[in-house]
């Protein structure tokens, strides 16, 4: 079995999706569902943040204690080093596909103390932070709200969903968000991207019971009652 950190988190992360997402289901019933999964993903990010700030041995321990390496097989000393880089042209950045080319000053500097030649940052938001500035992580982010706003509108679970969760978690290990060259996960964000909107136009299109549908006939209902 492969002891790689990106697919043992890959694999965590969709089972406990998986299993977050049935229950969801379940209390839908009850109408729970949606306000279960928010309160469940802001406590998972809130826990997340005050141990990484307050206890950050906690997380060294829990690693170490699994077999783990805790620098992520020397990743961390690489987002630093790459985090500093971004520093100095933090609004735009390098430029697309400006950083990880022969000739790079930067670059070279970097290969002289990591003598393993990094082809990306093993991190595809800081690579994104690096080369497109906070401008291009915005419209990262952007990307990903609306996805998500797309996904109330269309009322039900979306195939789509596991592959845009999947490509988020994957890019904390590793860079295929938006590279210069073709990588199978970046392509599979964006197509489940499409694939959301496209069924959703879709289902508008034939009148289908979106979340936002549902309001409009419920106003609709009021206004003929009166």
């Amino acid at each position: 079995l492969s002891r790689s950190m990106t697919s043992t988190l890959s694999a965590s992360t969709v089972a406990v999706l998986g299993v977050t997402l049935s229950i969801t289901r379940v209390l839908n019933r009850l109408g729970v569902g949606t306000f279960f999964l928010l309160m469940l993903i802001f406590s998972v990010i809130g826990m997340s943040l005050a141990t990484y700030s307050l206890e950050p041995e906690m997380l060294t321990t829990a690693f170490t204690s699994v077999g783990k390496d805790p620098t992520f097989t020397g990743r961390t000393e690489l987002w630093q080093d790459i985090l500093q880089e971004a520093r100095k042209h933090l609004v735009v950045g390098t430029g697309f596909g400006g950083f990880w080319i022969v000739g790079s000053k930067p670059l070279m500097d970097l290969y002289y103390y990591y003598i393993w030649f990094p082809r990306h940052a093993h991190n595809g938001y800081l690579d994104l932070l690096n080369e497109i500035g906070i401008v291009g992580l915005f419209l990262l982010a952007a990307m990903v709200l609306s996805y998500f706003i797309n996904l109330v509108r269309f009322g039900r679970l979306h195939f789509s969903l596991w592959f845009v969760i999947g490509t988020l978690v994957i890019n904390l290990q590793e860079s295929t968000l938006f590279r210069g060259g073709f990588t199978a996960s970046g392509i599979i964000f964006v197509l489940a991207y499409l694939a959301l909107y496209s069924d959703l136009i879709s289902l508008e299109a034939r009148g289908g019971s979106t979340a936002s549908s549902l309001e409009e006939h419920g106003k609709s209902s009021q206004l003929t009652s009166r």
